[in-house]
């Protein structure tokens, strides 16, 4: 790789540690073309993406963004990169439940802005509802005393015309 495409690379690499929103780091051990294939498709489905990083020009990268003082130290082997700008918690869980069947991508750290993640953290982020789940339950939240309330209010005038007709009935 010539030095214009290695700073187009570190350039490219700054953009993605500075607008993400987590960033997980792995060691690709193995992986198959295949098995890579399936882990793009679920990363693109989960709104994250992957790329295969060259360490050395990763850590130029890196020491620019938030990143730097929490993952620097981790890119040592043959390392993947996986990214989201927007929600992290769909990525993840599909990151985790990849690994589950595929022992040959191992997870050696995460992080969320400036914060770096433990591997308990990172379990606990994939069994986590999506914020698009948590936002529907905060709204059944509210919805459900209002919603009782009109019962109570629609309730009284049905009871009042069911008596006035049982007295005109009779």
């Amino acid at each position: 790789m010539n030095r214009a495409k290695k700073v187009e690379r570190v350039e490219k690499l700054s953009e993605v540690f500075n607008t993400s929103s987590a960033i997980v780091v792995a060691h690709n051990k193995g992986l198959n073309v295949l098995a890579f294939h399936d882990l793009r498709k679920r990363m693109k489905k989960s709104d994250g993406q992957c790329m295969v990083v060259k360490n050395r020009l990763t850590s130029f990268a890196i020491q620019s963004s938030e990143y730097g003082n929490s993952l620097s130290d981790i890119f040592r082997g043959p390392t993947v990169i996986l990214y989201s700008k927007g929600d992290p918690s769909p990525m993840i869980k599909a990151l985790v439940d990849f690994c589950k069947g595929n022992e040959m991508l191992q997870i050696m750290g995460a992080a969320m802005t400036k914060d770096k993640l433990s591997m308990a953290d990172v379990k606990t982020l994939a069994e986590l509802p999506s914020l698009k789940e948590l936002r529907a339950e905060v709204l059944g939240l509210l919805i459900s005393p209002m919603t009782a309330f009109a019962r109570v209010l629609a309730a009284s005038p049905q009871k009042i015309v069911g008596v006035l007709s049982a007295y005109a009935e009779k």
